[in-house]
């Protein structure tokens, strides 16, 4: 037997609960044939009663016949003596009819207080909660889930809407293989009497496991409010990616870093839907300048997929500042120092004979000192790789006719 209120199994014998301490109330064994059978007896012996006292009646009467044509047939007896056998015998006739109709109306009394008893009986149990229950408790113990329903649904007309009867009835479905009827069950519970209940959605998920059904199981852990049951399938459960950048529109190249709490992480940067076919996340993430997205999900151990991220970013390169070089150009009676200011985030390239720098030509890293006429040309470059406009300074050293650099 289970216990009705936790369903443990309770050790034949005992009067409690050992798991939740509920007191277990024992209910005669109860079938209805038995009671259709006694109904059926008592109402042949109501039967047979009337049967018999009409027999009887009738006997009598034959009786009274016939001493009435033995009468007729002896009419020259004297008339003293007709008159004393008639009086004797019509008064036997009327003390054994008086008994039999007494025998008669007391069977009948005892054959309508039998059946009013039994009715009454019937009824109670009919109407009786407890009764109902714990039928439907031995029942189902006896595996016989039909009955169990039967005898349950009563008990759910008599007190409706009680969690744990409906609990105990999505178990009898679960146990006889009627998931989707268990299921219901399990949902009426949370949706219209207990939303908080452990049980139920420990016993949803369980179910869900079994039928291999992860993305049920994912649905009905985000929307569980108990965290013993999400601690209790932790490995159901992947955290959502993380990006180390927030969507927005940047000005540089930008590397993206991803996280979901260790698990795996599988990304596409092509606008498709991720799987676990897709990338496998194992270092940051390069933009590029445009539009860039990048869509990500997580995978737990037990294989369930996390809701998809989505990140979006605008890679917009600034065009560098051109470098700011002194002094100007012009005649100069001796040596020039030239000194140029980088912008932020930029590198100087330049060269001494006019021509355009490249990422080859020489790095500015101090000023350049000059003793001979020199076109001194140079651009700065950020770190996208964008180049400035070039600046050209024209210095002549007087006496000289070429440039060189110290």
């Amino acid at each position: 037997m289970r216990c009705p209120k936790c369903h443990a199994e309770i050790e034949e014998g005992y009067l409690y609960c050992k798991n939740c301490g509920e007191e277990i109330r024992i209910v005669p064994d109860y079938d209805p044939q038995v009671e259709d059978m006694l109904s059926g007896s008592l109402k042949d012996v109501v039967k047979e009663a009337q049967q018999n006292a009409s027999e009887k009646a009738a006997g009598v009467q034959s009786a009274a016949g016939q001493s009435g044509e033995k009468t007729a047939s002896n009419a020259g007896a004297s008339a003293s003596r007709k008159t004393e056998g008639t009086s004797r015998t019509a008064g036997n006739g009327r003390k054994r009819h008086s008994r039999k109709r007494r025998l008669t109306e007391g069977v009948l009394c005892i054959c309508i207080l039998a059946i009013a008893g039994l009715i009454s009986v019937t009824l109670f149990r009919r109407n009786s909660y407890d009764y109902q229950y714990q039928l439907a408790v031995k029942a189902a113990a006896d595996n016989d889930a039909d009955r169990a329903l039967k005898y349950l649904s009563r008990a759910m007309e008599l007190e409706p809407d009680q969690t744990y009867m409906w609990l105990f009835k999505a178990q009898i479905e679960k146990d006889s293989g009627d998931r989707e009827a268990a299921e219901e069950s399990c949902r009426y519970i949370l949706s219209k009497l207990d939303p908080d209940n452990q049980e139920v959605y420990t016993m949803l998920i369980e179910m869900y496991i079994e039928e291999g059904d992860l993305d049920s199981v994912k649905d009905t852990l985000s929307r569980c409010p108990v965290q013993a049951v999400k601690n209790s399938f932790a490995d159901y459960i992947a955290a959502v990616p993380t990006a180390s950048f927030a969507d927005g529109i940047y000005y540089d190249t930008m590397e993206i870093e991803l996280d979901a709490d260790g698990l795996d992480i599988y990304f596409t940067t092509d606008g498709t839907k991720p799987t676990v076919n897709s990338t496998k996340y194992e270092g940051p993430i390069r933009l590029t300048e445009g539009s860039n997205t990048i869509r990500a999900v997580a995978v737990s151990p037990k294989g369930v997929l996390s809701d998809e991220a989505i990140f979006s970013y605008e890679i917009s390169y600034l065009e560098a500042e051109p470098p700011v070089v002194s002094p100007d150009s012009g005649e100069y009676p001796a040596e020039v120092e030239i000194v140029v200011q980088v912008p932020d985030g930029c590198t100087v390239l330049y060269t001494l004979d006019g021509s355009l720098p490249t990422l080859d030509s020489a790095v500015y890293e101090a000023p350049v000192k000059i003793r001979t006429s020199t076109v001194f040309t140079a651009v700065s470059v950020s770190m996208s790789g964008r180049f400035s406009e070039s600046v050209v300074r024209r210095y002549t050293i007087d006496g000289s006719a070429s440039g060189d650099e110290e």
